[in-house]
Parts: C-alpha cells; structure tokens; sequence
C-alpha cells in the first residue's frame, strides 16, 4: 500500500488503484501520521488536532477506532505504542517521498537538460497542494507549508533552466502560471522579466517588471537589485547587452522604514571598520536580513561622501543548497567569471579585490561558507566580510554580534519601547483605519506574547486586516508559533512554525530532543536546572549548543551567572512537537519534582537567615513554581501540598499573593470533589496541606475577613504533620488573634512557635515566635518586659538573618513609641532598611506606617498627611484590607490633630466596621479623636458623615481619603 499526499490524500494499492480511506476525521489522522513519518505522534496530540475545542469524552476510544480502520489499509505499517501512534512507511512508499528524491537528483546533476527533466518528473507526482484539505491541521501545516514550497522552488528553478537551455516561451509559459497562483512571488516576476527580454519582447518584460514593482509596493516591499538588473538588461540594446552576473549584487531595497536598530546599526558600522570578518547571528525572524540590507545602503549612502568606503556586495544563500556551491554564489555577485576552474581556486586569485561582502542566510551551508570566507580574506587584505547566520562560523579572527528581538519597554534612559512602535507601524499599513497607541495594554499583550521578534510582530500586526485586536490577543495567547505571513510565497518564512523547522532541519538528534524537551520550562533556567530536569548529564552543553545555533536565548544577572529561556515563538512550537512525541507527561513531572525541591531548599536557607539568595531564588524561580503548582493541582495533590508548605513563608514576607491565590485554587478543587477524578489517588480537604491552609489564612487576612482566616488557621494546624508545618501554622494563628484582639491566644501560639522553633533548630520561627510574644505584651502596656524579651532574643540568637533583625527593630519601635518618639523612629528606620534589602515588603510596609503614625502624631501635621497619602496607597495596590484598616485609624487622629473633623467623622465610619480589634495607647487615642468630631460637628452632622463612611469598604474609603487629601491638602 502507498500513500499520496501531494494533493488530496488517499491510499493506493499495489495495482494503482485508490482506496477509500473514511470520514474526514480519519483521513486527517492519516495526513498527521504521513506529516510525522517514523514518528510517535501521542494521542493527546491527535485528540488535540480532531477536537480542538473541547473534545468530546469518548475522543480516546474514537480515535482508536479511526486508527483501527487505518491499519486495515496499511497493516503492520501503523503501529501502537505506549506514547502514541507511528507510521512506519519507507520514503519511497510515499508520493512526496519520490518527488524529493528526484529535487534532490536535480540539483546534483551538472546538466542543465537532464535537471529540468528530473524536475519535471517530480512535479508531475502534484495533484494539488499538500496534504489537501488536511493541510490546515495543526499537526500537518508545517510539512504541508515546505512541501509547498519546495514545488514552488522547483518550479522557478524549471523556468529558469528553460531560458538557460534557449527555450525562452517554456521559460515564459511557467513563469506566467507561477506569477499568476502566487502575485508577489519575486524570483518568478525576474525569470519572467528576463526570459520576455531573451524572446525580444522588450516592451512585455517592462510592463512584468511594473506588474512586479505593484505586487511588491502591496507588501511595502521594493523589487530587488536582481530584479532592477533584470529591467535594466531589457533597456539595454540588444548589441550592448551583457550577462546579469557581470555586475555585482546589491542589497535589497524595503520600502518600510527600519524601527529600533540604531544602536546595532552604529556598532556593526564600527565593527567593520575595525574588523574584516563580522557574523550577525540571532534566531530566525529577529531581523538579521534587514539589519545588514540597512547597514548596506547607508554604507552606499556614505560612500557617496566618502569616496574611500568600500563597496558593498550582497549575495544571497538561502536559495543554496550545498556548500559547494558557495563559492560559485560569491564570484556570480562579484561579477568574476569561473573559467573553468573550481570556484573557491578562483576565489583565492581575487588579489585586488575592496569590497565588503555580505553572505546573507548562511546558517545551512556553514562549512562552504566558512571555506569560501578564509579564501576571500585571504586573497585579498582589503576585503571585508560580513555574514548573517543562526550560528557563527567558527573561523579565525571572526567577531560575533548577536542581534536580540526589540525591547519591549523604554529603559531608564528613554531607549527602547521599539516592539511596540513597530506593531503600532506595521499594524497602520495593514488596516489604516486600526489607530493605536505604543502604550495600549493591548499592544503590550501582543508584543510579550511575540517577544519582540519582528517578524513575529509583523505577521501578528498583518492579522488586522481580517480580525480585531482584542481577536489577536486571544488568537496569540492559544498559539503564536501557528502566526503565518499574509504574503504569497514568502518560504521558510510564510510562517513562525516553518522558520523553526527550517533551524530544526540543521540539528542532530539529541539537539532536536533537547529543543523540544526544553520548553517544559516557562522562563530563565540554569544550567543546574536543565540537568536535573532532564535528567542527562550533557544536558546543559546541548543547551549551550542550541544558544549557539540561536534557538535558546541566555541572559546573565547582576552577579553574572548565566540562565536559559527560549523565546515564545520557539517555546510554542517546541512545545507541540513535545506532545506530539510522547514525552510530554514525563517532562512536566520531572519538571514539577524539581522545582518543588528547589522551593524546599529556598525556603530551608531563608529560614536560616538567607534571606537574600533566597529571595534571588524565589523570583527567579516563579514562572516555573506556577506551572509545578499547577501540575500538582491536576495530578498530585501532596506535591502542590508540599510546595504550599516551601512557599508560605517567602509569600506571607515578600508580600507574594500569588501562591496564596495558588492554595486558594487547590482548597477550591478539593472542597469542590474530594474524590475528584484529576488526582492519582482520593483527597480530603486536610490533604492540601498545612502551607496551603495557612497561605489561604493569610489570604483572608489580607481580604479583612478573619473569622474565615481563623477558620482556615485551624484547618491548617490539624493539618500539620510535622514541627515545621505547625510552626507556619501558628504563625498565622497567632497573628489572626491579635488583630482580633484575643491577646492570651495569640501569645500562647507565638509562645509555641519559639519552643518549636528552638527544637527544630529553625532558628527564623523562634526568633519569630519571640517577638511575636514581646509585640503582643507592648500593646497591653507591658513595655519594660517587652523590651527585656527582645534584649534576650538579641543576646542569644547567633546570627540573625535581616528579616529577623528588622522585626526585631520594629518591635523595640512599637515599645518605645509613647515613651522616646526618636528612639523610636530609629528603630523603624532601621526595621524599614532590613525589610527593604531583604525583599520583606511585609516588614518595611508596616514598619513605614508605623513610623508615619508616630511621626503624624508628634510631628509636623502637613507632611505627615502626605506621607501617610503614599503609606494609604501601598496597601490599597496590595489589596491589603486589615493593614489598611490599621493605617485608616493612624489617619483618624492624625485628622485629629489637622482640625479636618469632617473627613475624620467619614473615615470613623469605615474603619469601626468589621474586623481587626483595637487596644492599649491606639484604643485611647481612636477615642480621644471620636470624642473630638463629635464635639466639633454636633450629632447630627456626625452621623451623616459618620453613615457615609460607613457605607465605604475599606478600599474605597482608602480611595476616598487619597482623593479628599489630594483635593484639599494643609
């Protein structure tokens, strides 16, 4: 049995005949498993293609049926394994099988006869385009896309071998069908405008060349210098006219001005000046070919004033397919005929030569290139070299400059941003009715889904014609890989996936697995991070490997060390070759276990006072911590479990919601189907873990509800299986009774913390615990002993980390506030230091307000009241209601002292309702300050004012007195 994919795709017996191959959902199993050919293709990939949107529940058992029917036809050939399904014909079993065998005898053949006729003879297995109806699956597109284009290649390359043969109306015949199906398809417009000129029909070439220059305005492209030799041998006499590849090559013209690059530009002009070998590398589509056709015609532009620059030559490769023809390319765009020697001997006799050339797309034929290129620098010492490439070249005295994708965002000195300038651009020549602005957030959305690669960016902005932008921000989210180019044979470039595959092409196999297994990871990873994740040794190096090749990006931070990530485009793609094999599942598992680990150990170090490095470790772990967590919610629910545990104490400092919103989930899911069908085993709601209970505690307590967060206190310490568990539990129990004002509680949970705390040997929690104790006892006036505790804690705790130091300084603030107000303040100050270099947003934040309500309460009233306008404003962005609350009281009496008894009345209103107790010197003084208002407005006026407050939450009261402070300040 054969299969034919060059058109509709269908089965062919060994007599000729075809054979039904079923419903179309069947045959478009065919085409993907066709498409991945002595591939696994997974079934979750399959499923994924037939049923996009929400496969049905049956989906597994249908498409095993559809599989069954199949191996009807093809027997042994489709066979089941444990990650999928593989098809194993031979190449010559398959019709695009036979039609690249004989493209590839073509182009070994000298003779320009026999190569036509090989390529007629492939072209003759096409029936129509790739893969038929099935070529817009998923799965399907991308070999659909290059066996597409190789028959559009290999067309052109017939046209051209007909006029090289002297049979100009062959020549014209395919080059008119090409330029007919494909408007802006260049290199066809030159063979057309070349073979009319061979025919003497001067007046025909001129007007395909106009018909030319119009299809290519459309894409706000400019012809080519090939096709401007082409026009200009057409209005030469036909006595003068002399071959096209007598005079050299120029840089193509684009019609479009060049956004964001200028710093690339200045430095690859002065590279050149002071080097002779300069290779631009960076991943496909980031705009290397446009960089170097600028650099290019402003050299040209400069020449014009400085008649001592060299000329610049451009010769293009990516049409190149052996090394050995590279030197061939080279002399065809000097203008420098062979005369029967081997090129690259040529090449070395070029002695006087001053010229720059460019080798453009140089990645596939690296070995020619490197070769052709010693042989041009050493011919000549006046010659100069520039190549684009994924990768460099790897010879003497070549200098590397990596062209990255657009910033995003303006940076301190006001440079960058240019991502967004250029899909504000592209997007006003696609739909000048679309009017947009750099700083839309939907623009933004675009531009970090594109990562800033240009291409990407233009293919996105190209959307506009047929969809909104709200449609494309959506569109991107499922997928940017899938963005394709509104162009007509645009090549390996008419889509992002076909650009990747066109680099996957020139990788080993360990390097093609690599790619795809590392986009597992969501962001920068280190090597270590690579290795364990996995799970080989050399791991780390294929990576390195893949940098070199600029399909993963590195960047370096501060204190130099070196992380992986790819960019979204590769990330997506890779990603769906990875499901498509297989391996997926395994991945995402050893992806989950080692982060969890590594939040363990995090987490273990910022409780021995590495406050720090651990906080260093947390962020640059985020994006992967999301996805293990969220792994552990769908298939693991002691994994998300322990990772709640590893983060409550980074997420309650640092202020970090997310993992709380994280436990939140998982507690939601559980409670929702204890039992639920996603987790490996059964669940109770005690299995989301002491950390889970306790981050969702902490939640609430940020929301303002603590009966809910005392509630979820307890869940979490019968939860708690170990010492360390209980202590975070009691961390938030004892913090939720004393905003509650349930004093003896919460110094007998901070009291069990430090006893815990002492016999784990943790010594973040018993320091903790203790001052925990020494601030409870301060806010019933029991300063002195507060003070001996705090003492004690300092003489007996070994190197304190800074966030204990810093909770140690605030709680000496809080006991000497009504006694020694500058004590205090030192104090505070010193607390907000520790907690601000420490990354404890939590610390410094009440630590500031702290400090402002003592300055507000003995300092001067009118910058007092702006600073608590900055204090009310961080916890309204945090979402903090029982902090905020506080802060609100502070305000009342400072309002109080400002003789602004109104706002202080309406403020009274929203801070009386709900939670968070009030006691000792606060208590008085919020009662010295009621009295006050109602004594200066009378009780009728204070109970309006005191009922509209009432009627305020307290992020819209915050809200309210920003306003009010703004509007009418001392």
């Amino acid at each position: 049995m054969r299969c034919r994919v060059l058109g509709t795709v269908e089965l062919v017996d060994s007599d000729g005949r075809s054979r039904p191959v079923g419903s179309g959902n069947q045959r478009m199993v065919l085409a993907a498993l066709v498409a991945h050919r002595t591939r696994i293709v997974s079934a979750d990939a399959l499923i994924d293609m037939l049923w996009p949107d929400d496969p049905p529940a049956t989906a597994l058992q249908t498409l095993r049926t559809y599989v069954s029917r199949l191996r009807h036809h093809l027997g042994d050939a489709l066979t089941s394994q444990p990650a999928g399904f593989c098809l194993q014909l031979t190449a010559a079993q398959i019709d695009a099988g036979q039609f690249e065998a004989w493209l590839a005898e073509s182009q070994a053949s000298v003779d320009p006869g026999i190569a036509a006729e090989l390529l007629d003879r492939a072209l003759s297995l096409r029936r129509g385009p790739a893969f038929g109806s099935e070529a817009d699956a998923w799965l399907v597109r991308g070999e659909a896309m290059r066996l597409d284009e190789l028959a559009i290649g290999a067309r052109i390359c017939v046209a051209s071998l007909q006029l090289q043969l002297g049979r100009p109306a062959a020549a014209i015949a395919g080059a008119q069908a090409l330029v007919a199906e494909v408007p802006h398809l260049e290199p066809a417009w030159e063979v057309l405008v070349r073979a009319l000129t061979a025919a003497g029909r001067t007046a025909d070439a001129l007007r395909a060349f106009h018909r030319a220059a119009e299809q290519l305005a459309e894409l706000g492209l400019e012809p080519s210098a090939g096709m401007c030799d082409a026009q200009r041998d057409a209005l030469l006499p036909v006595q003068t006219r002399a071959p096209s590849d007598t005079r050299r090559s120029r840089a193509p013209h684009a019609s479009s001005s060049m956004i964001g690059r200028r710093r690339d530009l200045d430095a690859l002009h002065a590279l050149l000046e002071r080097s002779r070998l300069v290779t631009l590398v960076g991943a496909g589509g980031v705009g290397k070919s446009r960089l170097a056709a600028e650099l290019a015609h402003e050299s040209a532009s400069r020449a014009g004033q400085d008649d001592g620059r060299p000329e610049m030559v451009w010769v293009e490769l990516a049409s190149v397919t052996r090394d050995a023809d590279v030197a061939s390319s080279v002399l065809a765009a000097l203008g420098v005929a062979a005369s029967g020697l081997p090129p690259i001997d040529v090449v070395h006799q070029l002695i006087d030569l001053d010229v720059v050339v460019v080798l453009d797309n140089a990645e596939h034929v690296l070995d020619g290139v490197a070769a052709t290129v010693v042989a041009l620098l050493a011919a000549s010492p006046r010659v100069r070299v520039l190549v684009t490439s994924r990768e460099r070249l790897g010879v003497q005295g070549e200098h590397r400059w990596h062209l990255g994708p657009l910033r995003a965002r303006p940076d301190f000195d006001g440079g960058g941003g240019e991502a967004a300038e250029l899909f504000v651009a592209r997007a006003a020549m696609s739909d000048p009715t679309t009017v947009l602005d750099a700083d839309d957030p939907r623009v933004a959305a675009v531009v970090a889904r594109t990562d800033g690669v240009p291409l990407a960016i233009e293919m996105a902005a190209a959307q506009l014609v047929t969809m909104s932008i709200e449609e494309l921000v959506q569109q991107l989210a499922a997928g940017v890989s899938r963005l394709t180019s509104p162009r007509r044979g645009a090549g390996r470039q008419g889509s992002l996936s076909s650009l990747i595959e066109w680099s996957e092409r020139l990788l080993g196999d360990d390097e093609l697995a690599t790619l795809h297994e590392f986009s597992v990871f969501a962001g920068p990873v280190g090597a270590a991070d690579v290795t364990g994740v996995l799970g080989r040794p050399d791991a780390s190096d294929t990576v390195r490997s893949l940098v070199e090749r600029s399909l993963i990006e590195t960047d370096r931070n501060v204190e130099g060390a070196t992380s992986f990530r790819m960019l979204v485009m590769v990330r997506d793609h890779a990603a769906d070759r990875l499901r498509a094999s297989g391996r997926a599942a395994l991945l995402q598992r050893r992806h989950a276990d080692w982060f969890v680990d590594e939040a363990c150990r995090a987490d273990l170090a910022m409780r021995a006072g590495q406050h720090r490095a651990a906080r260093a470790r947390f962020d640059a772990l985020r994006d992967e911590l999301r996805i293990a967590h969220r792994f552990g919610r769908q298939h693991d629910i002691a994994l998300a479990a322990r990772l709640s545990d590893a983060l409550y104490t980074q997420a309650r400092h640092a202020l970090f919601e997310e993992p709380q919103q994280w436990a939140e989930s998982t507690i939601s899911q559980v409670e929702a189907d204890p039992a639920a069908a996603a987790f490996d085993v059964d669940v109770d709601v005690e299995a989301v873990g002491a950390g889970g209970w306790a981050s969702a505690a902490a939640r609430s307590i940020a929301r303002g509800n603590l009966d809910e967060a005392w509630v979820r206190a307890q869940r979490s310490l019968s939860a708690a299986a170990t010492g360390r568990q209980r202590m975070l539990s009691l961390d938030v129990a004892g913090d939720i009774a004393l905003f509650d004002g349930r004093l003896t509680e919460a110094v007998a949970a901070y009291d069990e913390m430090r006893a815990l705390g002492l016999a784990e040997g943790d010594q973040f929690y018993a320091v903790l615990g203790g001052v925990g104790h020494a601030m409870t006892i301060t806010y019933t006036g029991q300063t002195a002993d507060a003070v001996d505790l705090l003492d004690q804690l300092v003489a007996t705790t070994p190197h304190i980390g800074p966030v204990s130091a810093g909770w140690i300084d605030y709680v000496y603030g809080e006991a000497f506030a009504v006694s020694d107000a500058p004590r205090a303040l030192l104090h505070y100050d010193r607390a907000i230091d520790q907690g601000h270099s420490a990354g404890s947003w939590f610390l410094e934040s009440v630590s500031r307000v702290s400090a402002g309500s003592l300055q507000a309460r003995v300092g001067e009233v009118g910058p007092a009241l702006s600073s608590f306008t900055s204090l009310v404003k961080i916890w309204l962005d945090m979402g903090e209601r029982t902090h905020q609350r506080t802060t609100l009281r502070n305000l009342v009496v400072l309002l109080h002292r400002a003789g602004r008894a109104r706002e202080a009345a309406a403020l009274l209103g929203s801070v009386d309702r709900g939670a968070a107790a009030t006691y000792g010197d606060e208590a008085r003084r919020l009662e010295e300050a009621r009295e006050w208002v109602m004594h200066q407005l009378g009780h009728q006026q204070f109970e309006l004012l005191y009922d509209a407050g009432a009627a305020r939450d307290i992020p819209a009261a915050a809200r309210w007195v920003i306003g009010a402070l703004r509007a009418a300040p001392l």
